[in-house]
């Protein structure tokens, strides 16, 4: 698995960053929490036979009710249909990204034109990033958010009832097993998920 390299910490200055397949696990730099964070696919993205009732067939993505979400006090209404829709929500935090943690969590967009006004606008403001669990969970949140830009989004989608344009269209979600696993090292380095 090759990815772009991080290229700031914001708390310890210039970094060079790739995640390493390393016995079956990835071995990361974290930015969120400057330091490093060596979690197994199977203990990120799903949960291992045997770790609980009824959890066998689990899987982990991570999602974020966006800067834009958050300011419109929509956080909560998100939430209730997360939980509504039958995800458990397995950690969460409130963070507010600076904009060198904004643009290693999107090093993946930075060659394309909207990654700066994308950084600028993550960076903006509160933002909650949530690990969520479920049989299917990446595709059931993608499923959930709708459709990249709300006036395209389902009805009944989050993004068709939160957001208000492409960039703040409330939500985020990792699309892949391997951009969950990413995704959610970035933000929960070290956290044992129960």
């Amino acid at each position: 698995m090759t990815a772009p390299a991080y290229q700031n910490s914001p708390t310890r200055g210039a970094r060079k960053w790739s995640p390493e397949v390393e016995s079956g696990g990835i071995s990361q730099f974290s930015p969120v929490s400057g330091g490093t964070a060596w979690r197994g696919k199977s203990s990120l993205t799903s949960i291992p036979k045997g770790a609980g009732y009824n959890r066998q067939n689990m899987e982990r993505t991570l999602a974020i009710i966006k800067p834009d979400a958050v300011e419109r006090k929509f956080a909560g209404q998100i939430i209730q249909r997360i939980e509504e829709a039958g995800f458990r929500v397995a950690a969460m935090r409130l963070v507010t990204l600076s904009k060198p943690v904004a643009e290693g969590f999107y090093a993946v967009h930075r060659e394309r034109p909207f990654f700066p006004h994308l950084t600028a606008f993550m960076s903006s403001g509160p933002a909650v990033v949530m690990v969520l669990e479920t049989d299917g969970a990446i595709k059931k949140w993608r499923d959930l958010m709708g459709a990249t830009d709300p006036a395209k989004a389902a009805p009944g989608t989050l993004r068709a009832a939160f957001g208000s344009g492409i960039e703040r269209n409330a939500t985020h979600g990792s699309d892949a097993p391997d951009t969950a696993a990413f995704e959610i090292g970035y933000f929960f380095p070290g956290v044992d998920l129960v």
